[in-house]
Formats: C-alpha cells, structure tokens, sequence
C-alpha cells in the first residue's frame, strides 16, 4: 500500500516511477534516497514528544501532509523534476523539526547553552518561576523547571537557524555504534543536503 503522499500529483511528476523513462536510474536512485530519508527523519521525529511535549504532532503523517499541502497550493501547472521533488521532499522532512530530536541535538544543546542568549532566556525563565528577577546564585543553580523552559525556547528560536545543515547531520546509535546520517547516499548528501 502507497504512502498518502505517492498519490500527490507532484510526487507522480518527479520521483514516482514513469513509463518509457530515460531517466530511471537517476529517478530511481533520488526515489530510495527520499524513502531512506522519510524512515530516519520519522524516527527522529517520533522522539519530538519526549523532548518537547507541547509541540504539534510531528510524526510521518505530518511529514506526508506537506506533499498534500505543497499539491493544493501549487496547483495543476507545477511541475517538478525528479531533483526539484528530492529536494521539496527532503525539505518537507527538515520542516517536520526532526531536528529537535534528542539523539541530533545532545551536542547542540551544549553548544546552545555556551550563547549569551541562553543566559538571558534562563534568567526569564527563572524570573517567570520564582516571580522576581533572577540572581547570580540563582542562575548557577536553576530551578529543573526553568532549565527546561529555557532549552524548549532555545530550541524553537534557533530552530530556523540550524536548519540548513539537517542535511548534512548524523548520529551514532548506541547499541550498535554505527553512524548514521538522514541522507544516507553521499553523493546526494554533499550536492542538496546543504539546500534542503
């Protein structure tokens, strides 16, 4: 059974398979690349819930919803090239914010916390709990809840920021140690990750 999205008109154009294609390799090969993409990128956002829990559903529905979205806004006379849907879908995956999830964003949060910025979040955050400006003492040792409060607004300002390389991202699983990357195909990777 198709994914909802592989029934849009704009996936039909660009990546799904076409009759007498002469350029099926190429087409078939963007087409994998995208499946293994929507896999990683989907796991990734299923951890979205536990690392913040007010957002909006992110999960693969979300993810195939664009192909939905971007076929009713773009109407019948957009066309894409098998490239063109490649990048569209994998931009659609980096939209999802599978960025936050907390295997890609360990090492970000401690880069996140060094900004001048996190401090001044933190001590709102503090203020907004204790009910009065926030003190050196209490900056260094912050209550749990605004130390949470503080990474959640971190993470969604700076969201937009670190977009342009979810591309290029990768993680090492833990049981295993093998790394991995959203674009697993290199060549790929290295021409659009950048751009999705």
């Amino acid at each position: 059974m198709p994914y909802g999205y592989e029934e849009t008109r704009l996936w039909r154009v660009s990546l799904a398979e076409q009759p007498e294609d002469r350029h099926q390799q190429e087409r078939a090969r963007l087409r994998s690349a995208y499946y293994a993409f929507r896999e990683r990128a989907a796991i990734l956002a299923a951890e979205i819930p536990q690392d913040l829990r007010e957002y909006t559903v992110h999960d693969a529905t979300h993810l195939d919803a664009l192909w939905e979205l971007a076929d009713l806004i773009g109407g019948p006379d957009i066309s894409l090239t098998p490239t063109e849907g490649f990048v569209l879908g994998g931009s659609f995956l980096s939209a999802s914010r599978s960025r936050h999830g907390s295997r890609c964003l360990a090492r970000r949060m401690a880069d996140l916390t060094k900004e001048q910025s996190w401090t001044d979040i933190l001590a709102t955050s503090i203020s907004e709990i204790i009910g009065r400006p926030a003190l050196p003492a209490d900056l260094d040792n912050p209550p749990d809840k605004a130390v949470e409060r503080a990474k959640q607004i971190m993470l969604r300002e700076r969201h937009a920021s670190h977009a342009a390389d979810l591309g290029m991202i990768s993680w090492t699983a833990a049981r295993t140690g093998n790394r991995y990357h959203l674009i697993e195909d290199e060549g790929l990777r290295t021409t659009y990750g950048s751009l999705i």
